[in-house]
């Protein structure tokens, strides 16, 4: 199941890779290489992971907690990706990685999960925008 999860994923990927644009300086199709290799190697990895999946019965995974850990990674990540260009990047990487480390960690650590979310958040986006120069989404209403 997890082998057809990666693939449709990774169908979906390519399909949403067909709309970028093609870069207007440089080499035209530069901005589609690194989207179609992801694309394509979650395709890869799900095809092998469904010929793995033959080997382990499909009772295993209907049993474990792999399917809804699966389905709830893919919701968040599609949550951050609607909030990335309209809350900008800190805010939504804030809420990505707080949701994902507090799926994987629970309760029990949710000072450092706090704490952790806060601070990669800022200090990417400050090596990143300051210190690199590359553009990140800004914050609404702070605009930084």
């Amino acid at each position: 199941m997890t082998g057809i999860i990666s693939i449709v994923l990774g169908i979906l990927y390519l399909i949403g890779m067909m709309q970028i644009e093609l870069a207007a300086i440089g080499h035209p199709h530069a901005p589609i290489y690194f989207p179609s290799a992801l694309g394509l190697g979650m395709i890869g990895l799900g095809i092998a992971q469904l010929i793995k999946d033959k080997k382990i019965s499909i009772h295993q995974y209907l049993n474990d907690e792999t399917i809804p850990m699966i389905l709830k990674t893919a919701g968040i990540i599609i949550i951050y990706a609607v909030l990335f260009v309209p809350a900008g990047y800190v805010i939504s990487t804030m809420i990505f990685m707080f949701m994902m480390l507090y799926l994987f960690n629970g309760k029990n650590k949710i000072k450092r999960t706090v704490i952790t979310t806060i601070i990669f958040s800022i200090l990417v986006y400050v090596v990143f925008s300051k210190l690199l120069g590359v553009y990140l989404p800004v914050m609404p209403f702070i605009y930084i």
